[in-house]
């Protein structure tokens, strides 16, 4: 039996559903089965898990999705204190446990927008992935700075040949002590990154603020890192010439525009 035919069928069909939150490189899959499945790579283990019914309206953009589940569930704890600096990304799928054929189809695609928690359970509120095509895209401003990501396609610094591995030695507050950060001078690493790897094998990152000696200042809380957690820190850049020149050699790449007139030409006086 094939899954158009299971799910045309008034006593033949046997739905149940996989849910597939990505984050990053790391996968959580949950179903409403009461067996487990692996497929493409990921288990999907038994769980409370239901979620709101999809409308196929004009609009797509609109179709958004409500998913409750147990509060302790391994992805929502991602959002306890602050939500996971990437999308996190849902894909909902269903099959037919009566299907002679493993066959799957995708319902539903959109990311995590938000979570609450009412009692025992978790409300993961998500929108529907067309919601990106009614964002108006970035656009490039006349400026002095420069305006790409650090690391990023358009700034073409090699983000690992910066990297520095350390420690933290300590946390507090939005505070966390790396000796190996005192190497270089104050605010090297302001507006840079620091990552680790939580205890439960979750990749995690955030802004540094702020860099004296071996303290950095972080711009959100870290509560899930512990001091003695291998970290790996990276500088950041003011979007200057100067940084650009200095410390990342990359002035071809620079995006702003640094001879900008001081004064502007359309100003009512002369310069």
């Amino acid at each position: 039996m094939t899954y158009s035919t299971a799910d045309a069928s008034d006593y033949s069909g046997a739905p149940v559903e996989f849910y597939l939150f990505t984050i990053g490189a790391t996968n959580y899959g949950y179903t409403n089965s009461q067996s487990e499945y692996t497929f493409d790579g990921t288990t999907f283990v038994p769980t409370q898990i239901k979620r709101s019914d999809v409308e196929y309206l004009g609009d797509m953009s609109k179709q958004g999705l409500q998913i409750e589940c147990p509060r302790d569930l391994g992805v929502v704890t991602n959002f306890i204190a602050t939500p996971p600096q990437e999308p996190v990304s849902v894909t909902v799928y269903r099959h037919h446990e009566t299907e002679l054929i493993d066959e799957r189809q995708v319902i539903w695609v959109g990311r995590v927008l938000n979570v609450t928690w009412e009692n025992s359970k978790a409300v993961i509120d998500c929108e529907s992935v067309f919601t990106s095509l009614k964002r108006l895209g970035l656009r490039r401003r006349y400026q002095r700075s420069c305006p790409h990501v650090l690391y990023g396609n358009q700034c073409k610094v090699v983000k690992s040949n910066y990297a520095t591995t350390g420690t933290a030695t300590a946390i507090s507050g939005l505070d966390v002590t790396v000796a190996e950060a005192a190497n270089q001078a104050d605010g090297y690493y302001s507006g840079g990154i620091l990552e680790w790897t939580t205890s439960a094998g979750f990749g995690r990152k955030v802004m540094i603020e702020n860099h004296v000696g071996s303290t950095l200042t972080m711009l959100t809380p870290v509560p899930d890192l512990n001091a003695g957690t291998a970290v790996t820190i990276y500088p950041g850049c003011r979007r200057t010439t100067a940084d650009c020149v200095n410390k990342f050699n990359n002035l071809e790449n620079y995006g702003g525009m640094p001879y900008i007139p001081l004064k502007s030409v359309f100003g009512s006086s002369a310069f």
